[in-house]
């Protein structure tokens, strides 16, 4: 789906017919119900949650606009359609899809501090501290009686126990997350009030991405604290920033309609959270590339192919004169690595990927050297689109759960045997180190392999005894030398060779 929903044109006008401070919520649910947020939130889990906010606001807007039961069908009929679709769609991947992970482990580490979680979530954190501030304020103001007296002490009650539980957890980020979560869903959840659905949606929202948050330093699916820290962080983040849009526009709006004549704490404290966001990706691009990207300095350990020398700025340390821009591949020209002990420029590489994008049209399988994660491994496959005999090891294996992991180690090791082993004299058979014609011919036909890069990678990793077959195979009609650079050869695989 793409495009802005028709529904939310409907909601809007019910808002504005309520009032400027309901007004404020109209962009939320514009937002909720627009395909590009449902792509944005995701799977199916999500979109549950989407039909809470959904129900407040039909029912909202029933009221408000009379809408006939016909018409309510009918907007029923159109957030719950494309739902319903899309899970009729996805059945067949839903029915034959294995988990790679089943169960849920608590984390052994140590916990995030707390002034690091406000470094990540301080921002729309301060806006649902605001929010929830001005709720709170709101009904304290409308409050009368007895009863309004009872809610509130039942309510500092709650927050009480969830800061003492914050604080005997030893987690750090629960005495700021416990309290505030728990603030904001009794605020939603609370009968009466006058709070609009959107308002309600919206602390909901923000609850239950900041439990998210305090999950993921608590728990993590199948013991893998990392992927869920990451995968599950995307969903906080997402709910988030369709939370503090409204939640903003509220806080102002009650501060104009306050008619403050000078700014107060607020303001400066929200422009001073929104400047330093704002740094982020200025002061953490650089810092990120020269983590991954570090200059080298050639010497014994780090010793260069003869012949493929690296430009002199991938040398030295630090990272000033590094290109900047939207070109993702500008690094590639004046970059450097040490693999195994040896100096491998990035730019051979890099002029490998741009020629090959440019004369492949299919998609065929690269033989390509295989090197732990987080290193220089998959590189064609990554930068070309191209499929690998073997890729990124445990994604292959979390992605074909029901495959075993054998498989993925038989590969490696068929990898590892074509680029180290020599080819057999006439006469000799397979051995250790030692293939066969034959033997080639099987795997580069088994994998339906058309490219063998033999690069600056290779020759760290496997050593260069095995790629010398490389020219002899081109000699009997196996392979030809499509590309060449002083760090990089491109073989291609003739129909021959994997002719059966």
């Amino acid at each position: 789906m793409s495009g802005p929903s028709p529904l939310p044109a409907a909601f809007v006008r019910s808002a504005a017919a309520r009032g400027e401070e309901r007004r404020a919520g109209a962009p939320l649910l514009a937002g909720l119900l627009s395909a590009s947020s449902l792509d944005l939130l995701g799977n199916l889990g999500q979109l549950r949650l989407l039909l809470l906010a959904c129900a407040l606001a039909l029912a909202d807007a029933f009221r408000a606009t009379g809408l006939g039961r016909g018409g309510l069908f009918a907007i029923v009929a159109l957030v719950l359609g494309p739902l319903a679709l899309s899970a009729l769609l996805f059945r067949p991947f839903d029915a034959s899809c294995v988990a790679p992970y089943t169960s849920v482990a608590r984390n052994a580490g140590a916990a995030m501090p707390l002034a690091a979680w406000l470094g990540l979530w301080g921002l729309p954190a301060f806006l649902a501290v605001s929010l929830v501030a001005l709720e709170v304020a709101r009904r304290h103001a409308a409050s009368e009686g007895g009863a309004g007296r009872r809610a509130w002490l039942a309510a500092a009650g709650l927050l009480v126990l969830a800061l003492a539980f914050g604080l005997a957890s030893g987690i750090p980020s629960e005495i700021v997350v416990l309290p505030l979560a728990s603030a904001a869903a009794a605020l939603a959840l609370a009968p009466g009030g006058g709070a609009a659905p959107e308002r309600r949606a919206v602390l909901l929202l923000g609850a239950g991405a900041l439990l998210v948050t305090l999950g993921v330093d608590v728990l993590s699916v199948g013991g893998d604290r990392m992927n869920s820290v990451f995968k599950l962080s995307f969903q906080a983040w997402a709910l988030l920033a369709v939370a503090s849009g409204p939640a903003l526009a509220w806080v102002v709006v009650a501060l104009r309609d306050g008619e403050r004549t000078r700014p107060g704490s607020w303001p400066v404290t929200a422009a001073l959270l929104l400047g330093a966001s704002a740094l982020y990706p200025l002061t953490a691009t650089p810092a990120r590339f020269a983590e991954r990207f570090p200059r080298v300095t050639p010497g014994e350990a780090c010793r260069p192919f003869e012949g493929a020398l690296a430009p002199p700025d991938a040398l030295g340390s630090g990272a000033a004169g590094r290109p900047r821009g939207l070109d993702g591949s500008a690094f590639l020209a004046d970059s450097a690595l040490c693999v195994e002990g040896r100096l491998v420029p990035l730019r051979y590489d890099g002029a490998g990927f741009a020629w090959l994008r440019a004369n492949e049209r299919g998609s065929p399988a690269i033989l390509e050297a295989v090197l732990p994660e987080y290193r220089w491994g998959s590189r064609f496959s990554v930068h070309t689109g191209l499929p690998a005999v073997v890729g990124w090891s445990w994604h292959v294996r979390q992605h074909l759960a029901v495959v075993p992991g054998s498989v993925v180690e038989k590969r490696i090791a068929e990898v590892e045997r074509f680029y180290r082993s020599r080819l057999a004299a006439p006469g000799e058979g397979p051995g250790e180190r030692r293939t066969t014609v034959a033997d080639v011919r099987r795997l580069l036909s088994r994998h339906r392999v058309r490219w063998v890069v033999d690069g600056l990678p290779e020759r760290a990793v496997y050593g260069e005894e095995g790629l010398a077959k490389l020219s002899e195979l081109e000699r009997l009609g196996l392979l030809e030398r499509a590309y060449a650079n002083p760090g990089l050869t491109l073989w291609r695989v003739l129909p021959d060779a994997t002719a059966r």
